[in-house]
């Protein structure tokens, strides 16, 4: 009931009824209550301007409805409440009702904050991810796909993963998403090429993950997703997370290269070729033998070229006939430089001296090509051996035996070839 003052104007609020809810609600007797002034049981209404919402409605014979009102430093419940307020007013009297609904609120700022979360979180990571269907199609992606791979997420809307993804050797031929991850159960990881928007490829480090029933609720990081399960229909789909490394596998073939292969001529190093030869004979380890010739290539005097012209010369000469060697072998072939200006040729699938015994006099006539430095004209003597694979012949006897037959054509006359 509305109180006034002798001016008229309204004072207080007289508690003149209250219902058994209310009661729990205030933790008091109805007998208790009845018959208090309003700021008596609730003082606080003062602070928090409930007070002045109640008066207002009264002067002004108008109801007010109040949603998810926040009552600061509740008495009884020690705490901030948030509650439903209705304010309906009638002659002298002020009907209200309120429903705490703190725990409503709480959850839908709770729902509100992850989904603020979420959202940083997938525009801001490194990662890609994206969502595939059962059928293997892009359903959703994250806002990372364009500054990380080029794409635009409209354009991967519908592709399947073998129309985006290639195998990382050879080809590119289109990746099988069933085949790749059949023997790695659930999840693998492992690079893969990505079909770039310029029509090219770019190296990617790609996990995915088998969804299954259920699956989705079980993933870290994604469980808002499960809400919209049903549409998206990700029952057994899979999720993917990717990361572009083209910088990464350049690095490494960088220093691979620097490891294998002879920093000055850029043919395969000592340890690289013979490293070769070995495996390729435990590969076949048998009596019999194999298909292979090796050319034992040894400068005559090449100590006089840096004594003369200079250890730059010297250096020039040594990467021409490196030149010359990669020019007249085949791509299945290797050669390398064992040190100095000691060169060894492994020719594979030779079956009889004379054909490797061919290629060795084509390179000794290309070695005897002369060579320009500045305004001379340097001519080089080379001495080659010729050996082919013997049964029951390790990598190391091989080796020793083309060593050999080129000390036979050293010893000949120098500058020749020797096959034996």
């Amino acid at each position: 009931q509305v109180l006034h003052r002798l001016d008229g104007s309204v004072d207080d609020l007289l508690i003149v009824e209250a219902n058994q809810a209310a009661c729990r609600a205030m933790h008091q007797e109805r007998e208790v209550i009845v018959g208090q002034p309003l700021l008596t049981i609730f003082p606080q209404m003062q602070q928090n301007g409930l007070m002045d919402l109640c008066l207002e409605a009264a002067s002004r014979h108008s109801p007010v409805s109040i949603t998810d009102f926040v009552y600061r430093n509740h008495a009884l419940r020690k705490d901030d409440r948030c509650f439903d307020i209705q304010i309906l007013p009638t002659k002298d009297f002020l009907i209200t009702t309120w429903r705490d609904v703190t725990e409503r609120t709480r959850a839908a700022r709770s729902i509100a904050e992850a989904a603020a979360l979420y959202r940083l979180l997938t525009e801001n990571m490194v990662e890609v991810v994206v969502l595939l269907n059962q059928q293997e199609e892009v359903i959703w992606t994250s806002p990372s796909l364009q500054p990380m791979t080029g794409w635009q997420q409209e354009q991967w809307q519908g592709k399947r993963f073998r129309e985006l993804f290639a195998a990382a050797e050879g080809g590119p031929e289109p990746v099988d998403l069933h085949d790749w991850l059949s023997h790695a159960g659930q999840i693998r990881q492992g690079r893969l090429l990505l079909a770039d928007p310029r029509s090219g490829w770019s190296w990617v480090q790609l996990s995915v993950r088998q969804l299954k029933p259920d699956g989705l609720r079980s993933l870290d990081g994604f469980d808002d997703l499960a809400i919209v399960q049903g549409r998206l229909n990700l029952e057994d789909g899979y999720v993917l997370t990717l990361q572009p490394v083209d910088e990464q596998v350049l690095e490494e073939r960088r220093l691979l290269k620097r490891a294998t292969t002879d920093p000055l001529t850029g043919l395969e190093s000592r340890a690289t070729i013979l490293g070769w030869l070995e495996q390729r004979l435990l590969a076949d380890s048998g009596r019999a033998a194999q298909p292979l010739a090796l050319l034992f290539c040894d400068f005559d005097d090449f100590k006089e070229i840096n004594d003369t012209f200079g250890h730059a010369c010297g250096d020039v000469v040594l990467q021409t006939v490196a030149e010359r060697i990669t020019s007249c072998i085949r791509q299945r072939d290797h050669a390398g430089r064992l040190g100095g200006d000691e060169f060894l040729v492994l020719l594979d699938g030779i079956h009889n001296l004379a054909d490797a015994q061919r290629v060795a006099t084509k390179l000794h006539g290309l070695f005897s090509d002369p060579i320009p430095w500045s305004d001379q004209q340097i001519r080089s003597s080379v001495s080659i051996g010729v050996a082919l694979h013997g049964a029951g012949e390790t990598a190391e006897l091989f080796l020793k035996r083309a060593d050999r037959t080129m000390y036979a054509a050293k010893a000949a006359g120098r500058g020749r070839v020797v096959a034996l």
